[in-house]
């Protein structure tokens, strides 16, 4: 926990894509959303994760072609010279859930349930 506070203080600023952060910008309810109405743009919402979004294509067909992509033009060094493929479940490469935003204080006891509403689909 102290590594990953560390390097998301320090080093790491991650953020969706410009052209995701777009589409974002036209239809924000694609973002996860807090009961007070704070949008966490790190994050699509699980709910648009089979919405054509991206010029008729969505976030789960981008993100198969991606994968499949690096299968692809790698395929000669998996196994010898890249011998493991970490993914990152959230931004900054950590599994982190959009209740726990970077940048909002969440140290109050329970606060992180009081984020974890969002607007679905």
């Amino acid at each position: 926990m102290f590594l990953t506070r560390f390097l998301r203080r320090y080093f790491l600023q991650v953020s969706l894509p410009t052209w995701v952060l777009e589409v974002a910008e036209q239809n924000p309810d694609v973002l996860f959303t807090d009961r007070e109405g704070r949008r966490n743009s790190e994050y699509l919402s699980f709910g648009v994760d089979h919405l054509p979004l991206f010029q008729g294509r969505t976030p789960l067909q981008i993100y198969r072609d991606f994968m499949r992509s690096f299968r692809e033009t790698f395929s000669s060094e998996l196994g010898s010279t890249i011998v493991e493929v970490i993914v990152g479940m959230g931004p900054a490469g950590e599994l982190r859930y959009p209740s726990y935003p970077q940048g909002i204080d969440t140290t109050t006891p329970n606060d992180w349930k009081r984020r974890g509403w969002e607007i679905m689909y």
